[in-house]
């Protein structure tokens, strides 16, 4: 299927209404401070946007920003959140253009952080460090207020790249990921749906399961001129359990509510409050001197298990931190 000729130029329908979000953010988040930006849409596998401060310059030598949006969700994504990222990469062309005076971006430091804040868009850092570092929206803030009073001019981006090559109908680079033995270290790729067993540490009475390597996913990329990137050993790691990324979505936001933490179990306290509470709405009492404690978290593990596996509508990250829990303390013997 093509669309009409008659049809209205799909680049500028859709430079159109992503200008028009930036101008009114612009205007009623930072005082039109900000200096003329070329917006872009580019097929970025680690970061959902990032800010790049002289990128383009014309014959005059007049140079100018640009903030860079994933292109591969850009019409998948609430366009709250899609909008949410165009003013967190804001944030970082205000730091560097009025703050810094153009001196330095600042990354994701103190005053980024600050302006974040201010504007109801509350930081989180993907890691132990602030390299890298998406945020959350708080919807009593300036940007949740000044999305519901412009929603009739705000409109959802009309086009979506394909990650797939739709000539070949075979997977690409986007498609696949690095799976990984959390024994003995082998490596294979698939597609990210797939379910991976080691055939050199499996047994007929154990089943080893390779894990996909893990890759963080936020509200923005790295706040300079690369994108974000993430490997295994950016993450601690409890001895020979697989690590996971600091959750920075829903997921996230019930784990540290229901249980205080924000990562995957990492030692076998932090196992037992997981399974002990877990991520879904269903919390069990388990008493640890109870005689058959062992028994009540089995069943404790095996009913989320069943509310949160993917095949039951749940889902696979939560999935995976009750597996890590429970694998844990069966290591120690608990």
């Amino acid at each position: 299927m093509t669309i009409s000729p008659s049809r209205t130029s799909p680049a500028l329908e859709q430079a159109r209404r992503l200008q028009r979000a930036a101008d009114i953010f612009n205007r009623e988040l930072f005082n039109s401070e900000l200096p003329p930006t070329m917006l872009r849409l580019e097929r970025q596998k680690t970061s959902r946007g990032f800010y790049s401060p002289d990128k383009f310059v014309d014959e005059q030598g007049n140079k100018l920003d640009a903030i860079t949006l994933n292109s591969t969700d850009a019409s998948e994504r609430p366009l709250i959140e899609l909008l949410s990222t165009l003013v967190h990469e804001q944030c970082h062309q205000y730091i560097c253009r009025v703050v810094n005076k153009g001196a330095a971006t600042g990354g994701h430091g103190p005053a980024w952080r600050q302006q974040m804040l201010l504007l109801g868009l509350p930081p989180i850092k993907v890691g132990a460090t602030w390299r890298q570092a998406t945020h959350s929206i708080d919807p009593d803030g300036a940007y949740a207020n000044c999305f519901r009073a412009n929603l009739t001019e705000l409109e959802r981006l009309p086009w979506k790249e394909l990650s797939r090559d739709a000539t070949r109908g075979r997977a690409r680079g986007l498609d696949k990921v690095r799976f990984q033995c959390p024994s003995c270290g082998s490596k294979a790729w698939a597609r990210a749906a797939a379910q991976l067993l080691c055939g050199t540490c499996s047994t007929t009475a154990c089943l080893v399961v390779m894990l996909p390597e893990v890759r963080a996913e936020g509200g923005s990329g790295s706040g300079g001129g690369s994108t974000a990137r993430s490997v295994r050993t950016d993450y601690p790691e409890p001895s020979t359990t697989p690590g996971l990324p600091v959750w920075t979505d829903e997921l996230g936001r019930q784990l540290r509510v229901r249980c205080g933490i924000d990562h995957p179990p990492q030692n076998i306290e932090e196992a037992l409050i997981v399974l002990r509470h877990g991520l879904s709405d269903v919390v069990f009492k388990l008493d640890p001197q109870s005689p058959d404690f062992d028994e009540q978290l089995k069943r404790n593990y095996r009913k989320q298990a069943a509310v949160l596996h993917p095949d039951a509508g749940g889902h696979e990250e939560a999935f995976k931190v009750l597996q890590i829990a429970y694998r844990m303390l069966k290591q120690e013997g608990g």
